[in-house]
């Protein structure tokens, strides 16, 4: 997907982030609702998986796991493990 804009709309917000620390920013930003969870969600999966499979798991055992981590479906983990990454 392209990114309709560039790093310049970034500018105001950094303005208003200095001087905050790391977790006061990722507050405000949770708050203001700028933050994807989603995305979030997607990545926590993918580097739990990959963490213990470098483990020694094997992929199935491991996917099952964080699955049960996690709260959600075997097969939405797997589609998170297996979906094309841009």
């Amino acid at each position: 997907m392209k990114k309709c804009c560039d790093r310049s709309v970034f500018a105001p917000l950094a303005i208003e982030m200095r001087g905050l620390s790391s977790d006061e920013v990722l507050d405000r930003l949770w708050r203001e609702g700028l933050i994807d969870t989603a995305a979030l969600e997607r990545r926590a999966i993918r580097r739990e998986v990959m963490r213990r499979v470098r483990s020694g798991e094997t992929k199935c055992r491991a996917m099952d796991a964080v699955a049960a981590r996690f709260g959600c479906s075997y097969e939405k983990v797997r589609a998170e493990i297996y979906r094309k990454q841009n």
